[in-house]
């Protein structure tokens, strides 16, 4: 199984210009840098498998913080709230599969580390939810991961839509705004409903024992973790 170790994301532009290249990168530092520095608010659609799921989001960067909200809006009620990466309340099925987790703080984009396993490029321009967007081609360069297609916001950043594509081209996953505000939510709209259960972090001590009976693998690709 192949897998792609990014966050959150066409196979057109695979043989770009160096130039090409180099103002792909420069998006890739701008969206690494968004996700840390813009605050926002929107409503998104998230599909995999066919299956089609819609999420409201809110997205606070304050005091060097950066805490974010997602509420499903259809089918089962689903909930996370999470401050710098940790994730600190969720609801329904979520809990089981989140409880006691390690307190790591998310991990930030290396676009460096990104180039040494992908081939990267400016393939064009799009629109997404209505705003302009850049879109930014991966291309893996071996056969143990996945094409991604980002549409990056041309005045934020953010990604506006990914997708996940295999060899083949076809769509394995998709993400994509389908309304996005720029713009600092309300503090209270990150509030938590009250359903969702807090989730306790583990202690470093704690961790290690814990990973001690995990499943670990003899040998994993290279840039994989």
């Amino acid at each position: 199984m192949r897998v792609l170790p990014l966050l959150p994301l066409l196979l057109s532009g695979w043989f770009a210009a160096p130039a090409h290249a180099d103002e792909a990168r420069d998006w890739l530092k701008r969206l690494g840098q968004a996700e840390q520095q813009q605050s926002y608010q929107g409503t998104f659609v998230y599909e995999r498998n066919g299956s089609f799921s819609t999420h409201s989001i809110w997205h606070l960067v304050q005091d060097g913080n950066v805490r974010e909200r997602l509420l499903q809006l259809d089918g089962p009620a689903q909930e996370v709230v999470r401050t710098n990466g940790r994730t600190e309340c969720v609801t329904g099925k979520l809990v089981s599969g989140l409880a006691g987790v390690s307190a790591t703080a998310v991990r930030k984009l290396d676009v460096d580390k990104i180039s040494n396993w992908y081939s990267v490029a400016k393939s064009g321009d799009s629109r997404v939810a209505g705003r302009p967007a850049a879109i930014i081609s991966l291309t893996p360069r071996d056969q143990h991961r996945y094409g991604v297609e980002l549409y990056l916001d041309k005045q934020t950043g953010l990604p506006l839509k990914s997708l996940l594509l295999n060899d083949k081209g076809q769509l394995l996953e998709r993400f994509q705004f389908t309304e996005l505000d720029p713009h600092t939510p309300e503090v209270t709209s990150l509030n938590p409903g009250a359903q969702c259960r807090q989730i306790a972090a583990l202690e470093p001590k704690d961790l290690v024992v814990k990973q001690v009976n995990n499943w670990h693998s003899d040998w994993l690709p290279p840039g994989f973790e």
